[in-house]
């Protein structure tokens, strides 16, 4: 009989495939990020990824201004694209539901000031590291525990 596989494993893969919908052309490839956000019971209650604003031409259409600056820090000032986690935020019926969420990359600084934010949010599950960590540091002064895996694809808690 086939084990199943735990629901971590499974939420960072629907993350993954709703990454597939961004439209960020940043740094001159195409930043694909995504996020699920779960309630107390991992019913899912959102989900997000990266691209412009609604009505906006998409960046894989026209780059934006910041679409051949770097990752990170002040340079992404001029990125026009609405980061997964806050878009994640925004379609969910209410923030006060999202108590986990599972996404691509860690957090940028911006997402990271909007996830502490939240009333709820207990667990922050990511494959990847963003460049730039101080969203990572502003998290880990924060009750949310943060979980990555470490080089043999073991989960790992880092921050509680």
């Amino acid at each position: 009989m086939q084990k199943r596989e735990p629901f971590y494993e499974f939420a960072l893969k629907l993350a993954s495939l709703a990454s597939e919908r961004s439209t960020c052309a940043r740094s001159g490839e195409l930043k694909k990020r995504g996020a699920i956000a779960v309630d107390e019971n991992n019913r899912i209650v959102s989900m997000g990824w990266n691209g412009v604003p609604q009505g906006f031409t998409h960046c894989t259409d026209v780059p934006c201004k910041g679409a051949n600056q770097p990752a990170g820090g002040s340079s992404s000032d001029d990125c026009i694209a609405v980061h997964s986690e806050i878009n994640c935020i925004i379609n969910a019926h209410s923030p006060k539901f999202i108590y986990k969420m599972y996404v691509t990359h860690s957090p940028c600084l911006k997402c990271a000031l909007a996830l502490a934010n939240l009333p709820n949010l207990k667990e922050l599950y990511y494959r990847e590291e963003y460049a730039d960590t101080r969203g990572l540091n502003v998290l880990k002064k924060t009750c949310i525990k943060l979980y990555t895996f470490n080089i043999n694809g073991t989960l790992r808690l880092i921050h509680c």
